[in-house]
């Protein structure tokens, strides 16, 4: 198809108005709570790719993020869970959001506070055909999204990426994750004013890695080439001469680090978090712990 003279003068900036010339869109962020990450981030909306080990605290993380994103901004989000069965995210749920340990959870004491959030349905799980893997396609996904977006709801985490049929597998995976990653992409230019949180692990090669990046990914990077922004939860891993992973003073200590942004000033930017035994997140700094809830 040739293109015409009028299309073209169309593309000229000096056919722009002076509105049109100044004119840029401003996304919309969410605050955290954390001082450093709403000064220097605060979750732009857009496609996000979040990558941790196994253990890290991930699914952690995107709970917590549910709870603070409504505290702090009345936005409400959607789980969608390729791992977890329902009743045990919502157990994860009642513990963090009532400010609770594992141990006081058990042990009955009071969970009124995360109750009171879930019965304004302000988290949603969804286990994405879970009995039937079969339907666990970029098609459906998006057609989920656009239908819990009709009810209001603004965030979105998949968490555990990986666990989808050819997604981790990088011999056959490529075309696989490149349609997952082109859904993704197509959900948010349609919905400019949502968040969607992938979240995945890294490939076996940097297990145990100090600082996980965008090159970390496991698996095809197609999911990459189309994201806003790529971050990576971290912890320092300790081993014993076994090699089996041991519990040290660290535990707590995860670094939050921003590798990719297409909107943002600052790229490359660690952010210090300490992970309570509630399972929230608080900032970190000199050894002293800032408890959010």
């Amino acid at each position: 198809m040739k293109i015409t003279t009028e299309q073209l003068s169309k593309k000229l900036f000096s056919s722009m108005t002076l509105s049109e010339l100044t004119k840029f869109e401003i996304k919309d962020e969410l605050l955290t709570g954390v001082n450093s990450l709403d000064t220097d981030f605060g979750f732009p909306t857009g496609y996000y790719i979040i990558i941790g080990n196994q253990g890290v605290g991930k699914s952690w993380f995107a709970l917590w993020l549910s709870r603070v994103f409504y505290r702090n901004n009345l936005v409400k989000s959607v789980y969608f869970s390729l791992e977890m069965p329902e009743p045990l995210v919502r157990k994860r749920i009642l513990q963090q959001w009532s400010d609770l340990t594992k141990s006081e959870l058990e042990s009955g004491e009071s969970t009124q506070q995360a109750i009171n959030l879930l019965n304004k349905d302000i988290v949603l799980v969804d286990e994405f055909y879970e009995q039937d893997t079969k339907f666990r396609t970029p098609e459906n996904f998006k057609s989920w999204v656009e239908e819990y977006y009709k009810l209001g709801y603004r965030v979105f985490h998949m968490d555990h990426f990986h666990e989808l049929d050819g997604a981790s597998t990088n011999q056959t995976n490529q075309g696989v994750v490149e349609r997952w990653g082109l859904a993704f992409q197509q959900l948010c230019k349609k919905y400019p004013d949502i968040w969607l949180l992938v979240f995945a692990q890294p490939k076996s090669s940097d297990y145990g890695k100090s600082l996980l990046d965008r090159n970390s990914l496991r698996g095809s990077k197609a999911i990459i080439d189309k994201c806003d922004y790529v971050m990576s939860l971290n912890k320092s891993i300790t081993r014993d001469e076994n090699g089996i992973v041991i519990r040290n003073e660290d535990d707590g200590k995860i670094m939050l680090y921003l590798d990719k942004t297409r909107y943002t000033e600052n790229p490359n930017i660690a952010f210090r978090l300490q992970f309570l035994p509630t399972g929230n997140f608080g900032s970190y700094t000199k050894g002293t712990n800032e408890k959010l809830t």
